[in-house]
């Protein structure tokens, strides 16, 4: 037997017996001015910071109005430092009146040791599994890397071979069209602050995947950045290159794209349910998650990424978990994350998904990892030479000269007695070759 219902409503529902059951959306007033016997807070982990305080003032005098009133709380963990985790913790320690349980994956019938490594192999890290089916608070403020793998970093840590452009350009290894490279971009306005970043990693052999570039300059416009990023794609060969299109990001995307035909752009949503058709990646909450998890599986799991600048060291340093969960730098003066976040797209690209699209996979390791990896596109995509042709800094009283692309347009036009012919041969008779 049981109470007939005496009306439906979209957000509750009324019984013959007087008893309702109501639904709210989290909002900072939601349930203010109600009452009832029994309250129900789902995920409360998961709501952002900014609104959790003004949610539980508005939600929490609901059940006041009866001794008998409860409330129930359910969620996943979602680091620390927010209400659910102090909540719970408190209630551990038998420092508030709440009583605490937790429900662990192994009593959930037909989950085994062997559900576990499945679903970690399809998740791409034990620490997504420890959180969301282990019950686990992953510690929020930690850094990206704990002190003992700073220290194995700083080993490999030296000065660049060569430097160009002012200092702004470090590279440690000059390309080589035998060897396969990603690259990943962080794009700034170029006021002084944050910085536009080029990281370049050699992904030829997957257990040694080497920094052998990076280009730091914070205070290119985006306009001008957008060439020298092209500049450094070619001598690069045109790798695939995902480039952080937030704000200003989305002109110098569109741009390489669009007015430049470069054509190795990743176009990178994290969800299938949810892709677009405009190159680079929008850095959000659940994209930097990714990116920070996929990192820290070749950073500080399988440790075979092989860091040589000290600032990008230094910037992974004060890279932090936050209450919320999100990654980014740490507070403080002239503390910034952009050659993380460049370091974060380079070795997204080693995400299975985008890397079919531009390599050939031949093997994959049992997280459903690349492990060996072929070049995918033809070999016809050019490098404009070699930076060991380029003034070294370090050779020089600092005087440094970066090539001059003249584009196949200008070229296709510069017949005899033209303006483009003239200026051609000013430039020969100056000195100037083509490479």
């Amino acid at each position: 037997m049981k109470p007939g219902v005496i009306e439906y409503g979209k957000t509750s529902m009324t019984l013959a017996n007087g008893s309702s059951v109501g639904i709210s959306t989290t909002s900072s007033d939601a349930g203010r001015g109600d009452s009832c016997n029994c309250l129900v807070l789902d995920e409360l982990a998961f709501i952002d910071n900014h609104l959790v305080e003004s949610f539980w003032k508005s939600v929490y005098p609901i059940i006041s109005s009866s001794k008998k009133s409860k409330i129930f709380i359910a969620s996943t963990p979602n680091g620390t430092g927010n209400l659910f985790h102090d909540l719970y913790t408190n209630a551990i320690r038998g420092k508030n009146n709440w009583c605490a349980s937790r429900i662990d994956w192994w009593e959930i019938p037909g989950r085994d040791d062997k559900w576990k490594q499945e679903t970690i192999t399809s998740l791409g890290s034990t620490e997504i599994f420890d959180q969301e089916f282990g019950c686990q608070f992953i510690e929020t403020g930690e850094s990206v890397l704990d002190e003992e793998l700073v220290r194995k970093c700083s080993l490999t840590i030296r000065d660049p071979e060569h430097i160009f452009d002012d200092g702004m350009y470090k590279v440690w290894s000059l390309p080589n069209p035998e060897r396969i490279y990603t690259v990943g971009v962080d794009i700034s306005e170029g006021v002084g602050e944050a910085a536009s970043v080029v990281q370049i990693f050699d992904i030829t052999d997957l257990t040694e995947i080497e920094q052998v570039a990076v280009y730091h300059n914070n205070t290119i416009s985006p306009y001008n950045f957008t060439t020298k990023l092209l500049e450094i794609l070619y001598q690069w060969g045109t790798p695939p290159a995902l480039i952080e299109r937030n704000n200003c990001g989305a002109q110098v995307v569109d741009t390489l794209k669009n007015v430049h035909g470069y054509t190795n752009i990743v176009n990178y949503t994290p969800s299938k349910k949810q892709q677009y058709d405009r190159p680079g990646v929008i850095a959000h909450t659940n994209t930097k998650y990714k990116g920070v998890i996929n990192m820290k599986y070749w950073l500080t799991e399988i440790y075979s990424v092989v860091l040589h600048d000290t600032n990008t060291l230094e910037e992974l340093k004060t890279f932090v978990r936050y209450p919320n969960g999100t990654w980014k730098a740490a507070k403080g003066m002239n503390i910034q994350d952009d050659r993380v976040m460049s370091l974060i797209w380079s070795l997204m690209i080693l995400e299975t998904t985008i890397t079919e699209q531009f390599f050939d996979v031949v093997q994959l390791d049992k997280h459903n990892k690349p492990s060996i990896i072929e070049k995918g596109y033809s070999d016809e995509s050019m490098f404009s030479g070699s930076l060991s042709t380029y003034t070294n800094e370090l050779l020089t009283d600092g005087y440094s000269t970066l090539p001059i692309f003249i584009d196949s347009e200008t070229l296709g036009g510069a017949g005899e007695n033209t303006p483009q012919s003239h200026e051609i041969d000013d430039l020969q008779e100056q000195g100037w070759k083509f490479a």
